[in-house]
């Protein structure tokens, strides 16, 4: 197993306008498929996890790879998007033919920022956090974070899930 942790977030948040942080967000997803591929990662051995924006950043590596080889990823995680984004993720970049599998988990309450997204080849799961209201207080509590504690700590428990 080998992980690769792209650390994108500090050049791609440039404002408040969401449509400026999305480009900059699948340029960053184009930029990690051609770092995958130039390293000659096979397709249907990946596993693309994105969280919150970080989803854009997947989900656009995915659709270039497969666009590229004809071979799509064989999983694709995405941990809460903002809903906003369902366009561009679910959309523009098809995410339900990007990857054999997209999980896609958003958090529910107040604090979480996704939404359902109920769309071909995609399996949706709600996520009820333990912040609720206290995440507003503070903001590394908001469900929208527990859900990436969350899914650390599935995949220790099984790793191959």
């Amino acid at each position: 197993m080998n992980v690769l942790g792209w650390n994108w977030n500090g050049r791609t948040l440039r404002g408040l306008r969401a449509s400026e942080n999305d480009a900059l967000a699948e340029l960053h997803g184009l930029a990690l498929a051609e770092v995958l591929l130039r390293q000659g990662a096979a397709p249907e051995w990946l596993h693309l996890v994105g969280h919150s924006s970080g989803c854009v950043v997947a989900t656009a590596a995915a659709r270039a790879i497969t666009d590229r080889t004809g071979r799509p990823v064989d999983r694709l995680t995405l941990l809460d998007p903002v809903g906003t984004q369902h366009a561009l993720i679910f959309g523009k970049f098809q995410a339900g033919s990007a990857a054999h599998r997209v999980d896609h988990i958003w958090a529910t309450g107040p604090t979480g920022f996704g939404s359902p997204a109920v769309y071909p080849n995609v399996r949706d799961e709600a996520f009820t956090g333990p912040a609720q209201w206290s995440g507003f207080l503070a903001p590394g509590r908001l469900d929208h974070m527990q859900l990436v504690r969350w899914h650390i700590a599935q995949l220790g428990a099984n790793p191959w899930n």
